[in-house]
């Protein structure tokens, strides 16, 4: 009888708790999906009129003024046919030096992202192409459109512009978008190295 009592007690709780997990998952479960779908980018058709709102007419690369990372990481778009990490071409952030960061901050965004409607993006930058490896090049001005209540004078390490070094590894992905798009300017001999930092791309 004990043994009998028992076990209807067991199967009793484990119904019980059975229950309770289904009501649980049943409560949260909307609550899962909506994270889910947060998490999610919206899916872009790429056509003429995505070309028209993001203003692109070819291959074309774009940095972020300021980063969800600061003034130590830049993030990178670029739009082309030839895809390597999005729908629309490519995206990656990569460290870069302070002064650089502090510079893009200051400037006014004129562009979207080519992932989504929000206008935070540049397109003062570059990647040239030399005998011993490829810069990353991002044009800069004192005089540039920038927002207001910056009174700076920026430093550059070259003549109104900055030069990072790419390092090949770190920077497969973007040398890949560059190459296959054909989204670089080839230049003759070896990469300037006046006042040049090697990235931590």
């Amino acid at each position: 009888m004990t043994e009998n009592n028992e076990d209807k007690n067991t199967e009793e709780l484990t119904d019980g708790q059975e229950q309770i997990i289904d009501m649980v998952a049943k409560l949260f479960a909307p609550l899962n999906m909506e994270v889910t779908n947060m998490n999610e980018q919206p899916k872009q058709t790429i056509d003429e009129e995505y070309m028209k709102n993001k203003k692109v007419d070819g291959p074309t690369l774009q940095i972020r003024t300021m980063s969800d990372g600061g003034t130590g990481l830049m993030h990178l778009q670029g739009y082309g046919k030839v895809t390597i990490n999005r729908e629309y071409g490519f995206a990656a952030k990569y460290k870069m030096p302070h002064d650089v960061g502090m510079y893009l901050a200051a400037l006014k965004p004129k562009f979207q992202s080519f992932a989504t409607d929000s206008v935070a993006y540049v397109r003062n930058v570059t990647v040239e192409k030399y005998d011993d490896g490829y810069q990353l090049v991002i044009a800069g001005s004192n005089t540039a459109d920038m927002i207001e209540g910056i009174d700076n004078i920026f430093k550059f390490n070259f003549s109104n512009q900055w030069r990072l070094n790419m390092h090949f590894q770190l920077c497969n992905e973007l040398i890949d978008f560059v190459e296959q798009n054909n989204a670089y300017i080839q230049c003759e001999g070896k990469r300037p190295t006046q006042g040049v930092e090697t990235s931590e791309e």
